[in-house]
């Protein structure tokens, strides 16, 4: 965990726009959430939403396999990002 934090996780999180940092904090917090309550949540459009749900995407940060809901991809990161929403 310490080196995945040291040397790739934190580099992640830190150059993500405040944005996408509040939607990785939401999953983080919560697990797998509907798409609609992120961006409800936010006070997001849908388009506005779309954005930032393709950038995680290709990223590789979440997963949106199961249609209308995200969750996180990445090993251990819900664990290590923890420290950095606190």
């Amino acid at each position: 965990d310490r080196t995945l934090s040291e040397y790739v996780y934190e580099k992640i999180w830190f150059e993500l726009p405040e944005t996408e940092k509040k939607i990785i904090s939401l999953l983080v917090e919560n697990g797998e959430m509907k798409n609609k309550d992120i961006r409800s949540a936010l006070s997001l459009s849908d388009s506005q939403m779309s954005v930032y749900r393709d950038r995680l995407k290709r990223k590789g940060l979440i997963d949106i396999s199961k249609y209308g809901y995200l969750s996180l991809n990445l090993p251990r990161f819900e664990k290590i990002a923890r420290f950095w929403i606190d």
